[in-house]
This record gives C-alpha cells, sequence and structure tokens, in this order.
C-alpha cells in the first residue's frame, strides 16, 4: 500500500502530478474561487434554497430542528461512492457522519459486476502501462469533447490509489491483465466471481465499523442543504423524531443519481423517461444533485444514462429471454460448439416496421439501440419456430458475471410480453401493428437475406440476418434498459462543486453518479466498460482525501 497522501503533496497541483498533464494534454483548471448560490437569501446570510417541483427535498425552517449536531465531513449516501468518501475520510481522522435514505447500504453499486481503474498496484507488477494518451482521446472523443478535462485527470490520478487502498482493507479485486482495458472483477480466494457488494463494500463496510469516529445512519434521508454567506455549512436530515441539523465544513454527494426520479428524469433525459428500465435501486431520487444545484453548483452533462443491454420487458436483464432475442450474437456463449452463436433477429416499431440496424446490436455502444428502442411507442424482436428450437432448452447460462436460469422456450411461453401466432397477421394484431405494414416488412427481410447481395437502407449485410419463415411467429417487446443516470454536478480535479464559471461552491463536493464531469454523452458501456463504478470509488476517494486535506488532517 502506498502511503497516505499528505496536505503538502495532494494540493500540490495536478499539472506537476497529473497523468494528462505529463502527456501535454492539459493542466489543471482547478480554481481556488468560491462560488455565490443562486437561491433566494433570507436573514443573517442563510440561504433559503429553491427547488423545482421534481425534488424530493422538504422546506426547513429553524424552529423545525429538533436538535442540532456537529461533524468535520457529512457524506450522503452508501454506494461505492460514499462508502469509500466516508471510511477513507474517517480513517484520516475527521468525524463523518453518514447518512443513507434507504433500509439497507450500498444501493446499485451492490449488485455491480466490476469497475476500471489505472495504474493500481496488480497492474504495475505487471510492467505493463495503460496509453493513458489514447484512452483520454478516445473517451474524450466518445463524449463530443464535452466531457470536463478535470474528471479524467483525476481519475487517471487517483483510481489505482483508490483500488489499492480498498485491497489493502480487504476488497477482493483481480486486475484483468489488459493494460488497454485495465478492469477490476471481485473474486474469491478460489476464483470465483463476487458483485462489488460483496467483494468491495462489505470488507470497507466491516473496516468502517471499527472506527469510532464514523456515524452511519440508516433511514436518514438528507432533506435539504445549510448554505451560509455562500458557503456550505451541513446538512438537514429526517430521523423518526423530526429534522436534525448536522453542522458540517464539508458535505460530499454521493446519492446515485436520479434513476428512481420518473419526473425528474422527464426533465432531464433526451428520450422517455417512462420507457427506459432502469436497474437502479429506490432511493435514488437526485437528492444529491438537486441540493448540489440550490446550492449554486452548476450541472453537467445532464442528459446521460447508464445504458446497459437491451431487455424484454418484465424479464431480467439476463434472462434466456433477453439473451437470445436482443443481446449480441458475440455474447451468447457457445459451449463447447454445441450452442451456434446465430446471427440478429428483425426489430420492428409500433408501426410494424423497422426501424434499426440491428447487426449492430451493442457490441460497442448500448446508447444506440437503447436510444433507439426508447424513441418508439413500442419496440419487438421478431423470431419464429426455428429459432425457439435453436436455443429452446438451453438454460443456466454464465455469463462470467452470473448465472441466469430456465430455459429460451418455456421463458417465450409464459411471458406476457411475447407474442405467438400460426400467421404474421395473426401476430401482427396481438402486437397491435398493422398487419399489412408488418407483413411487408418480414417479407422485405426475408427476400433481401436471401437475394441481397448489398447492404440494405439501414445498413444491414444479407449474411447478418435471420429470416422469419417457420410458424409459428413470435415478437418480443423490447425495452430500453440502464443501470442509472450519468448526468450531474460540475466538479474541479479535486471534486469540488463549481458554478457555471467553474468557481468553487465551498463545502460541497460530489461524488459517483451525482457527479456528471466525466460525461457528455452516454456511458461507453463497450467502449471503456468499468469506468462508472471506477469512478465513483475514484471520486469517493478524493472527496474524501481533498476535504481531508482542507481540514489539515494528517
Amino acid at each position: 500500500m502506498e502511503k497516505s497522501i499528505t496536505r503538502r503533496s495532494f494540493l500540490a497541483g495536478s499539472a506537476a502530478v497529473s497523468s494528462i498533464a505529463a502527456l501535454g494534454l492539459a493542466g489543471c483548471a482547478s480554481s481556488q474561487k468560491t462560488a455565490t448560490p443562486t437561491a433566494a437569501t433570507g436573514t443573517e446570510g442563510i440561504i433559503t434554497p429553491s427547488y423545482p417541483a421534481y425534488a424530493r427535498t422538504l422546506d426547513i425552517a429553524e424552529n423545525d430542528v429538533i436538535r442540532t449536531e456537529d461533524a468535520d465531513i457529512v457524506v450522503v449516501g452508501s454506494g461505492s461512492a460514499g462508502t469509500f468518501a466516508a471510511v477513507r475520510a474517517a480513517e484520516r481522522g475527521a468525524r463523518v457522519i453518514w447518512l443513507e435514505k434507504t433500509s439497507s447500504k450500498g444501493g446499485t453499486s451492490t449488485i455491480t459486476e466490476g469497475l476500471t481503474a489505472f495504474d493500481a498496484e496488480q497492474q504495475r507488477a505487471t510492467g505493463e502501462k495503460s496509453d493513458l494518451k489514447g484512452i483520454y482521446t478516445m473517451l474524450m472523443d466518445w463524449h463530443n469533447w464535452g466531457a470536463k478535462t478535470e474528471a479524467f485527470q483525476t481519475y487517471f490520478d487517483f483510481s489505482g490509489k483508490a483500488i489499492d487502498w480498498a485491497i489493502s482493507h480487504g476488497a477482493n479485486l483481480v486486475y484483468s491483465g489488459n493494460p488497454t482495458k485495465p478492469h477490476y472483477s471481485a473474486a474469491d480466494d478460489q476464483g470465483n466471481w463476487m458483485n462489488i457488494g460483496t467483494g468491495v463494500l462489505a470488507p470497507l463496510w466491516e473496516y468502517g465499523d471499527s472506527l469510532d469516529n464514523l456515524d452511519f445512519r440508516i433511514e436518514t434521508p438528507a432533506v435539504n442543504i445549510v448554505v451560509e454567506n455562500g458557503a456550505v455549512k451541513g446538512i438537514y436530515a429526517q430521523e423518526p423524531d423530526g429534522i436534525v441539523r448536522i453542522n458540517a465544513q464539508a458535505v460530499i454527494m454521493a446519492t446515485g443519481g436520479f434513476a428512481s426520479n420518473v419526473e425528474m428524469a422527464r426533465e432531464w433525459l433526451r428520450v422517455p423517461a417512462e420507457r427506459i428500465k432502469f436497474m437502479s435501486f429506490e432511493g435514488q431520487d437526485g437528492d444529491g444533485i438537486n441540493m448540489a444545484l440550490a446550492a449554486g453548483a452548476s450541472r453537467h452533462a445532464p442528459t446521460t444514462v447508464n445504458y446497459g443491454l437491451t431487455t424484454i420487458e418484465g424479464s431480467a436483464w439476463d434472462s434466456q429471454l433477453s439473451i437470445f432475442t436482443v443481446w449480441c450474437p458475440s455474447w451468447r456463449v457457445d459451449l463447447d460448439g454445441i450452442l451456434p452463436a446465430g446471427k440478429p433477429i428483425p426489430f420492428v416499431n409500433h408501426t410494424g416496421v423497422r426501424f434499426y440496424n440491428e447487426a449492430k446490436l451493442e457490441e460497442l455502444n448500448t446508447s444506440m439501440l437503447n436510444t433507439a428502442i426508447a424513441s418508439q411507442k413500442a419496440a419487438f424482436a421478431v423470431f419464429d419456430a426455428d429459432h425457439v428450437a435453436t436455443y429452446g432448452g438451453f438454460g443456466d447460462f454464465n455469463y462470467g458475471t452470473g448465472i441466469s436460469e430456465g430455459d429460451f422456450r418455456a421463458e417465450c411461453e409464459s411471458s406476457p410480453a411475447v407474442f405467438s401466432d400460426d400467421t404474421l397477421e395473426g401476430l401482427a394484431r396481438k402486437m397491435e401493428v398493422d398487419p399489412d405494414a408488418f407483413v411487408a416488412t418480414i417479407a422485405a427481410y426475408n427476400e433481401h437475406a436471401a437475394n441481397g447481395e448489398e447492404a440494405d437502407s439501414f445498413g444491414t449485410m444479407p449474411e447478418e440476418k435471420t429470416p422469419i419463415l417457420k410458424a409459428p411467429f413470435y415478437a418480443a417487446k423490447i425495452v430500453s434498459c440502464a443501470y442509472g443516470t450519468n448526468g450531474g454536478v460540475g466538479t474541479d480535479y479535486w471534486c469540488r462543486a463549481v458554478n457555471a464559471d467553474d468557481e468553487v461552491v465551498e463545502g460541497l463536493y460530489a461524488a459517483g453518479q451525482d457527479n456528471g464531469s466525466m460525461y457528455f454523452n452516454d456511458y461507453p458501456y463497450g467502449l471503456m466498460g468499468g469506468t462508472c463504478q471506477g469512478g465513483a470509488c475514484t471520486t469517493g476517494f478524493v472527496c474524501a482525501e481533498s476535504a481531508c486535506d482542507t481540514l489539515g488532517l494528517s
């Protein structure tokens, strides 16, 4: 384990240590100015924050407060970002009050699969270095150069340190061995895969429980923010007997984005939010983001979504039904040559016509298909009896990160999202699409698959198609699928919240999916998967280091 970062070394300036700066791409643009919140100012410099209708905050008057407490740091949220922030800050000696609004720790982070980090000890041991300049350019190209350079500086400089710290405290993380995509998965001593909750967060929670200066409070939501004279000075929290004001020198927002808040998602996202199936847990209501904005912070990349692989309505993300209809054929496991990977099947929309190049699927860009699906009033994957016969009895699907039990045929027969008929016309009526348009679409698709020589108008080649020929015919309703949201608060290199002029909002930090700085377009799932969890761990860690340095802690 490396030595703790001292105040002198941490605040020496990223231009001297930053991977990006060292590559000549950019210097640190961190500002030392203090922002002025835009909310209405009350008496004695106290800000009365104003919120949009979708915010899940409470109006607080000082006479509502039943008790006042003091802490050095308040951490809001207990996923990966909140865990790294709270435990590391307490380890460095800060008096930390850690708030979680739900009945259990971890949120969506508990079920995630792995993370990406750079220059951690296991990677250094191989002697292979990541091409940070190339990765930076690749990711910035993905984000149309709208992501914040400071965010990638932070990620490259501190993700390895954050992972080494977690491993030194019992986290079970194993390096992939690929410096191009330096991914870490959690595994037990026998090499069996574990999720992040079991392999990484649980050991850190156990360590945190041993620290007397870390006060974790479950079912205690932060309901408003304390702002005085332009600086964040604490949090109002809801306890069973009333409102508690917690005064603090730093507040770290790590509430996990706003995937649970449909009203907020409708305002922020570029596709209809109700058409996206979010796999995140309840409680991700945008609280941290909205309180930060009310305190004067700017928002960054508001439309971005952490899209995963698409799924069938009402089915698990990794169900047999999803795997053998909308997952990429190359992602299907071929067990000793028994199971053919196959080809994509046609997709049609609510009018009965195709709307997408199915051959693209989601190899590198989960945003494309999910956005296309969410832009339709309805979308269906169409297949036939031969397709069901090919995959019908396959079960116990092991896709690296877990097991999906069941079989495809049984799920086709039991799912209310799957329609079947002996004729295409009858199938169209059950789908409630135009029979003439649907029959014509499938006829054209089959003709091109059999006799075409060039790509069709969607760019699909004949050999990339699965003909729909043998009755009974099937259609499964597809839904857009995502782990959560990525848009949030803009920050500087030290994960301090900044306003629209990049001035620091004193006392306020943002981590994980409350921090939108490393995004502009949607999550780069296939291009560089694991950056969401890796970014959460890193920003949580850096928030703790930065806040503790400001407090003068060793």
